[in-house]
């Protein structure tokens, strides 16, 4: 088994989120300890609007669109630790634009890993696309759009 195949199973092995949990109304508490967020069993149409839902509960604002032309899915494993938030794993199909309103309250940086796939990282005017293992760093301060290709694989650390 390569390494990378050995990492996607050990993320596998975490605790699953229940989505109806966080298909609630108030924000949620980051979780304790390594968890994951899977929405393979979720009809694809309807898929965005569940994950947008998600990352706002976990204090993520965006607006997610699916990509035309692309297959979608996200199965990300999360770790909250003392003024991070870690995020890893498989995210491709969507465009998250996060506008002014979005961002009104936040401060938080966020440092952005391109594992794997096409990722293309637009803020303050300016384009860059991401190739396998190059990193960004992205003001959350400030509007933004990421948008994850076919068969995008993920770092966030925010």
């Amino acid at each position: 088994m390569s390494s990378e195949s050995a990492r996607m199973s050990a993320l596998s092995q975490l605790p699953k989120i229940d989505i109806g949990m966080v298909l609630g109304s108030e924000r949620l508490p980051p979780p304790r300890g390594p968890v994951r967020l899977d929405l393979g069993g979720i009809d694809t149409s309807e898929a965005p609007a569940v994950l947008q839902h998600c990352f706002a509960r976990l204090g993520f604002r965006y607006d997610l669109q699916r990509l035309p032309g692309m297959p979608f899915a996200a199965s990300l494993a999360l770790n909250a630790l003392p003024g991070m938030l870690i995020a890893e794993g498989r995210l491709h199909g969507t465009s998250a634009r996060r506008r002014s309103f979005h961002v009104q309250d936040d401060t938080d940086i966020l440092m952005l890993v391109n594992r794997r796939g096409t990722f293309l990282v637009e803020q303050f005017g300016r384009q860059e696309m991401l190739g396998d293992g190059e990193a960004i760093l992205v003001s959350g301060a400030d509007p933004s759009v990421l948008s994850h290709g076919a068969t995008g694989e993920m770092l966030a650390l925010r």
